[in-house]
């Protein structure tokens, strides 16, 4: 429905997958979605883009999430930070997302910030913005660095 509201029916009757399922659309646009608790959030770009959103949750496992999906000094920043913690995961799903990646490379590389801008080490074409004015949620889009971000995220009535 999303993805309709912002390209209109015809586009989203020609998504397709690749073979490691990542959607796309046959002559573009890029784009990528995402979901959690009552959010449903799209990115859509001229440049491959993904896209995560988090519900913040102090129940959340975050000690055995971050053992298994993120680099030791990504570990490290985000012990008892939560904010730390959940802008460091929404970015790294963003980035694997972009690429078309399965989840299992999460550890594999480092996401670095500067406020809620980040690149990931190794890949200067990898630019991220975190969204965390979201009541309760982190939102992540990684693209590549010749984008212009929204101010804002914009929420349709």
């Amino acid at each position: 429905m999303l993805l309709e509201a912002a390209l209109g029916k015809d586009v989203a009757f020609g998504v397709r997958s690749d073979d490691n399922g990542k959607p796309y659309i046959e002559g573009g646009p890029y784009f990528s979605i995402s979901h959690s608790g009552k959010w449903v959030i799209l990115a859509v770009c001229e440049e491959p883009a993904g896209v995560d959103i988090e519900i913040r949750s102090l129940s959340r496992n975050t000690e055995g999430i971050a053992r298994r999906a993120f680099h030791p000094l990504e570990r490290e920043a985000a012990r008892g930070n939560l904010e730390m913690f959940y802008k460091t995961w929404t970015a790294k799903e963003s980035y694997i997302k972009m690429l078309g990646k399965n989840l299992s490379t999460l550890p594999d590389f480092r996401v670095i910030f500067n406020g809620n801008e980040g690149r990931v080490e190794g890949n200067p074409d990898a630019v991220i913005r975190v969204f965390d004015d979201i009541d309760g949620y982190t939102a992540t889009v990684c693209a590549s660095a010749g984008i212009g971000w929204p101010g804002r995220i914009l929420i349709p009535d």
